[in-house]
């Protein structure tokens, strides 16, 4: 009768489903969290620390966490610190407390959880990690807090391991919440406290949790930070974050009245599961939020969660994005050019990425790869190359059908990041390449896939000056037929640039922005290279525009986007 009394008034989350509590473990636990966590009823309460000046004398300061604050004695969910007294309670008398007395109820999941939710905080990571394996709670209670633990001490993989275990003998409410990616969609203001909601939320309310499960197994696919690791360390990262959310939200209601409104704890469990705990206050507004530093990366790509067709990927968030950083080495969008060429019924792909003058030039170790992804637990294709050449060059033949792609350079200096959708080329029937941009060889152009592949360019950003190859390849033309070609170079403002040397086949010719020229047809693969003087073109943005016919049928078209410097 007790507990169902402290459940009414709000006194009493409720332990995780299928654990044994008693009742002077949850004395134990709400004792202890009232004492400790000095909340005072309000979500806009002052956020100060205390500081003296050279007389002794204390004085206020903002608590900044973008500026390297450490705030709220290094404790999130501290709350806010009375005018002129020591901020906060030294945490040790509470923590250890709290752990002898899980020691004593090892099958207490409510009490065990925060024993190791505190002791984790603290840094005190042995202490939490003895605690998780004396559990004796529900089996999946007790893998849940062991993963908690282990991605505290940095082994995701055994993290991993753990939290997949106990979300397959999780209740299924669990496993709806815990998984639910959608949270992490659209822009949030973690700032405008109550009053913003989560964008996707809306499209996703009268979803049912099978669906919710199934979308967002597909949005953990696409927000894995690396393919070439195994596992997906920003999924272990949301299920850390997850039991946080939930960890915090217990302390909140172990207080009278501080647990504020429906929407005020949506709002805290949204920002906690977008960016992680606080680490940045503004006393004047009453705000709190999760820096830049601390969230700095957007893995999950901008898409609409009731269509994942089209995602694209925003390395560099901001505020209103959700955020992640994996590694203290610092994620950064490297040059890169990619082209795809019909194989027969496959797709063959060549790519190529500079590291000069990118944070992985001169790594003396790591590894470059470039992968093919075509779906959640699907078998990817891995090609590598070797990182510490000036650029990194990869090709490969895989099934004709959609990719996302990532270009991968993983070093101790930096990960040279960059992914992207990669769709097929038409299988059959008359089709045409990418354009391949390479360093022209000045008197003979490239002579098939292999050899401009070899010189194949990292980026498409060009010097002033510089003479380019451009290869492609034409499908489909029936031996001997008259191939007719148009290759033009535009002003991404708009116009045709005026004049070109050296554009046509041979390198000698000289004529507009636009030129014209026939070749016969060699089979049903047709190689094509020109070489481009760049030295009339001034600096900026243009567009290589290639257009191939032959017969009666309409024009085929390639584009390619460079920039002039």
């Amino acid at each position: 009768m007790f507990l169902v009394v402290l459940a009414a008034v709000g006194l009493y989350a409720g332990p995780p489903p299928e654990t044994a509590d008693s009742l002077d473990a949850i004395k134990h636990v709400q004792y202890l969290l009232s004492q400790y966590y000095p909340f005072r009823g309000s979500d806009n309460a002052r956020r100060t620390r205390l500081s003296f000046d050279v007389r002794g004398s204390a004085t206020e300061e903002r608590c900044d966490g973008d500026r390297g604050d450490v705030c709220f004695a290094d404790d999130s969910d501290a709350g806010s610190c009375p005018n002129f007294v020591q901020c906060h309670r030294n945490p040790d008398h509470m923590i250890e407390v709290m752990a002898k007395a899980a020691g004593d109820y090892p099958a207490s999941g409510y009490l065990g959880g925060q024993a190791v939710y505190a002791l984790t905080k603290q840094g005190r990571l042995p202490e939490a990690a003895r605690i998780a394996e004396r559990c004796s709670a529900a089996a999946w209670w007790c893998d849940a807090l062991r993963g908690y633990v282990l991605h505290a001490q940095g082994r995701d993989p055994e993290a991993e391991a753990a939290f997949r275990r106990a979300l397959s003998a999780a209740p299924d409410s669990v496993a709806c919440d815990w998984s639910d990616a959608t949270w992490l969609m659209g822009s949030f203001d973690q700032r405008g406290y109550g009053l913003s909601t989560v964008d996707a939320r809306d499209a996703v309310s009268d979803w049912s949790c099978p669906r919710r499960v199934a979308v967002s197994d597909s949005i953990w696919w696409l927000a894995d930070p690396l393919y070439s690791v195994p596992g997906n360390s920003r999924w272990v990262e949301h299920l850390a974050r997850s039991m946080s959310a939930r960890f915090y939200d217990e302390i909140r209601r172990s207080h009278v009245g501080s647990q504020g409104s429906e929407a005020a704890r949506e709002h805290r469990w949204a920002s906690r599961l977008r960016r992680g705990p606080v680490d940045s206050y503004d006393v004047r507004q009453g705000w709190t939020w999760t820096s830049r530093e601390a969230a700095r990366y957007h893995f999950v790509p901008d898409v609409p969660v009731d269509d994942l067709a089209d995602p694209t990927w925003r390395l560099e968030g901001h505020l209103d994005d959700e955020g992640y950083t994996p590694f203290d080495e610092p994620f950064v969008e490297i040059p890169y050019q990619a082209a795809r060429f019909r194989d027969g019924d496959s797709l063959k792909v060549a790519v190529a990425s500079r590291l000069t003058d990118t944070p992985v030039e001169g790594a003396l170790d790591g590894a470059a790869s470039y992968v093919l992804s075509a779906g959640p637990r699907s078998a990817p294709v891995i090609l590598t190359a070797n990182p510490h050449q000036k650029r990194v060059r990869f090709t490969g033949t895989v099934a004709m059908r959609d990719y996302v792609s990532s270009l991968e350079v993983v070093t101790s200096k930096a990960v040279g990041w960059d992914r992207r959708l990669l769709t097929p080329l038409s299988p059959v029937g008359p089709e045409v390449s990418d354009l391949l941009l390479y360093d022209s060889l000045g008197t003979k152009e490239a002579a098939g896939f292999g050899a401009a592949a070899r010189v194949m360019r990292g980026s498409t950003d060009l010097t002033k000056g510089d003479v380019l190859g451009v290869y492609w390849e034409t499908y489909g033309a029936p031996s001997g037929a008259n191939l007719e070609f148009e290759l033009s170079v535009e002003r991404r403002s708009g116009g045709v640039v005026d004049r070109l040397r050296g554009l046509l086949p041979g390198g000698s010719q000289e004529g507009p922005g636009r030129v014209t020229w026939t070749e016969p047809a060699t089979g049903g693969t047709h190689s094509s290279a020109v070489a481009l003087n760049l030295g009339t073109l001034d600096s900026g943005e243009y567009t290589l525009v290639l257009q191939v016919a032959w017969g009666e049928g309409l024009p085929l078209r390639r584009t390619r986007e460079i920039r002039v410097e």
